[in-house]
């Protein structure tokens, strides 16, 4: 499942990345994705969560993170 992160779903967001969303009228899918597939990222544990985003406008230009879903 793919959600949307563009000017209309800022919540808990920082105040910069609000300012680039509108200025530059971005959209992002953000999707949890399998260990596997992100790329470049092979040498992290397992257990983390891996979030893929994508530019909506250009599906080929994607950047990955992760998180450990035992620290709050």
């Amino acid at each position: 499942m793919k959600i949307i992160i563009d000017i209309t779903s800022v919540n808990g967001l920082n105040d910069y990345f609000v300012k680039q969303l509108r200025r530059k009228k971005l959209k992002y899918f953000v999707s949890v994705v399998p260990h596997s597939e992100a790329k470049d990222w092979e040498y992290l544990d397992l257990n983390l969560i891996y979030f893929k985003f994508e530019a909506v406008e250009f599906l080929d230009l994607a950047s990955y993170s992760a998180n450990n879903p035992l620290v709050y």
